[in-house]
């Protein structure tokens, strides 16, 4: 596979609508990131490049053709999707733009950087008809945006998708009104580098390596009980599986349409389950986050614990009691401080066009809108893959050349990207058990899905089998469970997996040991470990007051600031610079109107004289002659006197002739404002705010 950028840039205005709206402002809206940068869905490129390749069908109907057009979309009916995948386009420089955000620019401020918000209407008869006034956000012209996308390496693939390329001329809403013109262009993407992953740790008795994913678009975990829109809070170990075995297939050219693969290694590796492949959980400054373990309360306000694995303690606040599971994901520092996070989601809007373009209204079989639930672009999420040395060369390997990896539901586009690069394995501690010690109590938590079946192989939750696969002489002591549902799909056999109860994550248990001595280790248990369900640790129980009280705010601060520094150079903090400065010359200009008394402004026949004047002009000079070129004396000096804000001091023009002189005209211009587009801005809104508050007179007078 080869890694390629498609250049997008607007030769009009485009609207890529997001599905969604802001209401009381916007109807139809674009696509923006968490830090408000605008960016245009995969989704939408993708399915005009179809379409495109759907053009060049219709006039070269070769089954060559049609087969390369098949590879690269997929066709109908079948079990693997097409192999070229089309990611989110974002701005060109993006990583800089993103990087120059700071906590004082709003999201609003940069959409106005980027955006336009149009208005239209329905006419009949000459007159707009009520209510049907519509607005529409739309990514101003002149923007580029780019789109990394993976294309097989052949060369009939590459010329049929270079024509794809170059015919798609526009795209998004109202292309056929003016909308959506584009050029674009097939790149080489010079930025994509591989991960050399570090030699495989002991890791319980066999040998392991781990990584760190950072989405790079919002990636769809599918949901264990296979609801088709809900995503869960983590990646299952059966997603990376999946992820390590397309870049396996596709590195060694495996058919994914056979049900049974020839290849030793891939049997061994990813059916066999000789590879454990954990479940990717939330990372942040270098913690892994794991579900907080269900033994652990809080109060309703969430500032005190209490862990209720070695007893219920005293309560000392009758008034707010710990009676609440915390719940969520936790990291726990050295000195017992509880660290919390919440994965971050978002809800993305869709809309399947009908097959008939030609259906008036679309049925649930031709079409219909329909919304994914995501894990949102930027956060990690840390992982480890356990085995035998030689199969985890294998599958290290296959990232020497790209760190990139697709994963989770609708990789093809607009989801599932991910960077993958190399961490520090952190293997489990063993327990050394002693009898009749403080040292012979332990608990087991449960981090992803403990599927556990008896000896007859039926599906249970009995938790003694638990305790008799831990090892003899441990009986259980006191338990906090919770059952889940664990199903999903077999895309090789189109069909729903067997529905099977489990032990929930967070799940503890608590043992004690009355043997004469024994290890115990975290690890994995019951069914499908190769999946990384199962998978637990083993600690001693903790004292009830062991953690201490943490801040209520479990939520990362969306205003971050990314960057340290009061100045900032960037395109972007010049262009909100200019903004707020807009907007400041509007506000003073407004305050200059509205203080300004009617008889010192001029009459409405200058007024339109200094609009047009300063419209025409490009520069202080040039406004500065249209002012002394006015013929009709009491209008020039009004005029005068307003431009250069001495409308109280008309006698200044009126008694020295020196004054009407053009250059020092421009030098009194310039001493309200040393930009022209300021100045500008500020006499334009001083004009419209004395015409409002004349209309509201003449309209007062009528009352």
């Amino acid at each position: 596979m080869l890694n390629k950028i498609i250049k997008i840039t607007l030769k009009s205005d485009l609207c890529p609508a997001s599905g969604d709206g802001f209401a009381g402002y916007v109807d139809t809206d674009v696509c923006f990131e968490d830090n408000g940068l605008p960016y245009i869905p995969g989704k939408r490129l993708k399915g005009c490049l179809r379409e495109c390749g759907l053009d060049i069908l219709s006039v070269d109907e070769s089954h060559e053709t049609e087969t390369v057009f098949n590879r690269l979309f997929g066709s109908l009916g079948k079990l693997t999707p097409g192999e070229l995948t089309v990611g989110n386009g974002r701005l060109k420089d993006y990583a800089n733009i993103a990087e120059s955000i700071t906590a004082d620019i709003h999201r609003s401020e940069i959409a106005e950087v980027y955006t336009s918000v149009r208005s239209r209407t329905k006419m009949e008869d000459g007159k707009a008809v009520h209510g049907s006034l519509r607005t529409m956000r739309v990514l101003n012209r002149g923007e580029t945006f780019e789109f990394p996308i993976t294309v097989p390496d052949d060369k009939d693939a590459l010329k049929f998708l270079e024509d794809c390329v170059k015919s798609l001329r526009g795209f998004g809403l109202n292309r056929s009104r003016g909308l959506g013109e584009v050029v674009c262009e097939l790149l080489d993407d010079t930025q994509a580098k591989g991960v050399t992953f570090e030699k495989a740790a002991d890791y319980s008795g066999e040998k392991a390596f781990s990584y760190v994913l950072t989405l790079n678009t919002p990636v769809i975990s599918a949901e264990r009980g296979g609801k088709m829109f809900k995503c869960e809070d983590y990646i299952f170990g059966s997603a990376i599986l999946g992820a390590f075995a397309t870049k396996y297939a596709k590195k060694h050219n495996l058919d994914p349409e056979k049900a049974y693969c020839p290849d030793a290694d891939f049997r061994r590796i990813f059916l066999d389950g000789a590879v454990k492949f954990t479940a990717a959980l939330p990372f942040k400054d270098g913690q892994v986050y794991t579900p907080a373990p269900n033994s652990l309360k809080t109060n309703k306000i969430k500032k005190r614990l209490s862990d209720e694995s070695g007893g219920i303690p005293e309560e000392k606040d009758e008034e707010n009691p710990i009676c609440k599971r915390l719940g969520g994901y936790i990291a726990i520092d050295g000195d017992a401080t509880v660290k919390r996070f919440k994965p971050e989601k978002t809800v993305f809007l869709h809309h399947a066009r009908p097959r008939d373009k030609s259906i008036a209204h679309a049925t649930d079989e031709d079409g219909g809108f329909y919304s994914y639930e995501a894990l949102s672009e930027r956060q990690q999420f840390a992982g480890s893959v356990i085995g035998d040395e030689c199969d985890l060369e294998i599958l290290a390997a296959l990232f020497v050349d790209s760190a990139d990896v697709k994963i989770g539901r609708s990789r093809t586009a607009q989801y599932g990207s991910a960077k993958i690069k190399s961490a520090a394995v952190v293997a489990p501690q063993p327990l050394e058990l002693q009898k009749d010690s403080e040292f012979n109590k332990f608990r087991l938590v449960v981090i992803t899905p403990l599927i556990l079946e008896d000896e007859n192989g039926v599906n249970t939750t009995d938790l003694d089998i638990v305790a008799k696969t831990l090892g003899s002489d441990i009986k259980i002591t006191g338990k906090f469970c919770a059952e889940t549902t664990v199903a999903g799909y077999y895309g090789k056999w189109l069909l729903a997996r067997q529905q099977l109860r489990a032990i929930a994550e967070g799940s503890v248990i608590v043992f004690e040991y009355g043997g004469s001595g024994a290890e115990v280790s975290g690890g994995f248990m019951g069914l499908r470990n190769g999946e990384g369900f199962g998978q637990y640790l083993v600690e001693w129980v903790p004292q009830a007051d062991k953690f201490k009280p943490f801040e209520p705010d479990e939520n990362q601060d969306k205003h971050e600031k990314l960057i340290s520094g009061e100045t900032c150079n960037s395109p972007l903090c010049k262009k909100i610079k200019e903004l707020r400065a807009g907007k400041q010359a509007v506000a003073n200009g407004t305050e200059y109107g509205e203080t300004l008394q009617d008889k010192k402004a001029p009459k409405n026949a200058g007024l339109a004289r200094i609009i047009a004047g300063i419209g025409a002009s490009e520069d202080f000079g040039g406004f500065a002659k249209k002012l002394v070129d006015i013929k009709q004396p009491e209008q020039k000096v009004k005029a005068l006197a307003f431009a250069t804000n001495k409308s109280a001091n008309e006698n200044y023009f009126k008694t020295d002739a020196e004054h009407l002189n053009v250059d020092h005209i421009k030098k009194l211009l310039k001493n309200e404002s040393d930009d022209y587009e300021m100045f500008r801005k500020h006499l334009t809104a001083a004009v419209t705010r004395i015409k409002q508050k004349r209309r509201e007179q003449s309209k007062g007078g009528r009352e």
